[in-house]
């Protein structure tokens, strides 16, 4: 059983407005129709209507017209650390040669969406992948950008997020952006261990006079060095000058001195290594427990971004629909992944009921095709992507919208 993250509204940030108001009536009435029954995860056979033939009879008829997508996760479901999991590169250019509207919708981030798109396609040795095709956590996170203008904030991740963060518009070179390891390379003892997370940016004083205060801490990625993150952002959140020190003296609880945005949830995440792997839920988690103790029973407040939000699954389906063609009309996206408590739970409670959960065997979830997780159950279980991706291909293009459940 996976750590459920806790749920918390996102600002009305415009970005998210946008994506939410891609719903169009006619598009809520379509995504409302359910399935075939017959095509509903308790059945395991087709219906005989739609017949044992190959995909390869429904991919060569590529233009098609198309009312259903495809959403896949990337790790767990696409890669296994920086290595593809069987079947999946097939599977997307089963995609590609269908005319399938596809994108990818991932947790993970710490790089730019045009450079993870580069990625992908070498991976899967596809010529080309458009950016459009690329949600990463952090992506909605650009709108903070313009909110967040000429005041300091905190940028949190690895070794690349300064480059992705200064991408979205963030000043680093003004100041007005800064990192912990900065904080702490640039703050006489702050944090008096050693710490491997450098700054590559020149080291800031806090504390100098004339210091603006920081507002906001954005965590983009999970960071490198948790220590000493950790002791610099409870700091960050305490305020005061010297920093950590509260703002308003003898307040029980301690009042929270900046916001704070994270782009993923995760408890856990499907590395290279066998087992799965911590994630930024789980580094979120301690930064909650830290400052519940230090503030005296305060509970962090946080704006979350990425799987499950109803927000994130928004604008993936704007991703896809902008792949239509004029007077098609989508119906149906199927989200291929394998963390039950991100992917399937974001797909189950996504907005519009367009929306359906396929959980393949090849990440975070380990119960097999003929099982299901029990606390976020998916609407289908398949072995891998592309043993869903031929499931699909299989059904007449009239079987993925109406018709009875």
């Amino acid at each position: 059983q996976f750590r459920r993250p806790i749920p918390v509204s996102a600002p009305s940030l415009v970005a998210m407005a946008a994506a939410t108001a891609a719903l169009s009536a006619t598009g809520r009435q379509l995504a409302a129709r359910a399935v075939p029954r017959s095509f509903h995860a308790g059945r395991r056979s087709l219906p005989k209507t739609w017949g044992p033939g190959p995909w390869r009879r429904c991919a060569a008829a590529g233009t098609a017209s198309r009312s259903w997508g495809v959403v896949m996760d990337i790790d767990g479901v696409v890669l296994r650390g920086k290595n593809l999991i069987p079947g999946s590169a097939e599977a997307v250019r089963i995609l590609e040669d269908a005319g399938v509207p596809y994108a990818f919708m991932t947790n993970g981030g710490g790089v730019t969406e045009a450079v993870k798109a580069e990625e992908l396609a070498t991976l899967l040795s596809i010529p080309a992948i458009s950016e459009s095709r690329v949600l990463l956590s952090h992506t909605p996170m650009r709108a903070l950008a313009e909110r967040f203008h000429g005041r300091r904030v905190v940028i949190v991740g690895s070794k690349d997020t300064v480059a992705v963060a200064e991408h979205y518009g963030f000043d680093f070179s003004g100041g007005w952006a800064v990192t912990p390891a900065q904080l702490a390379a640039g703050t006489p003892s702050i944090f008096p261990q050693s710490f491997g997370s450098q700054a590559s940016a020149p080291a800031v004083d806090v504390n100098a006079e004339g210091a603006p205060p920081i507002e906001a801490i954005l965590i983009l990625y999970e960071p490198d060095d948790w220590a000493m993150e950790l002791q610099v952002l409870t700091d960050v959140l305490a305020g005061g000058r010297p920093l950590g020190s509260g703002g308003t003296p003898g307040s029980v609880p301690l009042a929270q001195a900046a916001e704070v945005f994270a782009s993923n949830p995760d408890f856990v995440w499907q590395a290279a290594y066998p087992v799965p792997r911590y994630g930024q839920g789980a580094f979120l988690d301690c930064l909650r427990t830290l400052w519940r103790r230090l503030s005296r029973g305060a509970e962090l407040r946080v704006t979350e971004f990425g799987k499950p939000h109803p927000s994130q699954f928004s604008a993936a389906q704007q991703l896809v629909e902008a792949q239509l063609r004029p007077g098609e009309q989508l119906q149906r996206i199927y989200m291929m992944g394998d963390n039950p408590a991100a992917d399937i739970r974001g797909a189950n409670i996504a907005r519009g009921g367009a929306w359906r959960s396929v959980l393949v065997c090849t990440g975070v979830y380990r119960g097999g095709p003929a099982s299901n997780d029990a606390a976020d159950p998916a609407w289908r279980v398949e072995p891998d992507l592309r043993a869903a991706v031929e499931r699909l291909l299989r059904a007449p293009e009239d079987g993925h919208g109406g018709g009875p459940e």
